[in-house]
């Protein structure tokens, strides 16, 4: 009787060995062929969902200013100088659509960059980016207990 249930647990412990080595072939050809990361930055009360009939416009802006050029780890030995203003407008809509509030918005990146310095090569520049019209879904919307879950999707990016 026990070389039967030694047989046993040896056939048990081979199809765990064999599941484990479909397992890692399959996390690896996952991780081997996935697509491009996406990161999002989420702010205090981007997903608090508001009132049907809410009208928000918002400008985001950011001036940073870098005094330093860094090769391979090393400072390079130049006085370098980039200033940056970028920014974003922002205007928002909140619906309720199928018993769903919704927020169609839409978002237009803007900015300065400028070379100082020994880096006034660069030259400046200015612009306008890409128009993206995006919305999220609150799937679940109770303010009486604060709780909310949205989903958020880019529906049309003009650009590349």
């Amino acid at each position: 009787m026990s070389s039967v249930s030694n047989y046993k647990q040896k056939s048990l412990l081979g199809s765990r060995k064999g599941n484990f080595s479909v397992a890692s072939v399959g996390l690896t050809t996952m991780l081997l062929t996935s697509g491009n990361a996406v990161a999002i930055d989420v702010d205090a009360g981007d997903y608090t969902a508001l009132p049907a009939g809410t009208n928000l416009g918002m400008v985001y802006y950011q001036y940073a200013t870098a005094d330093s050029l860094y090769s391979d780890g090393d400072k390079a030995p130049i006085n370098a100088g980039l200033d940056s203003q970028v920014g974003i407008l922002r205007g928002v809509h909140f619906t309720e659509i199928g018993g769903y509030t919704v927020d169609p918005q839409f978002l237009l990146p803007f900015g300065k960059v400028e070379g100082k310095d020994d880096t006034s090569s660069l030259g400046d520049t200015s612009g306008i980016g890409d128009l993206i019209l995006a919305a999220t879904v609150w799937l679940v919307n109770e303010p009486e207990s604060n709780t909310y879950f949205g989903i958020t999707r880019v529906i049309v990016k003009s650009g590349v």
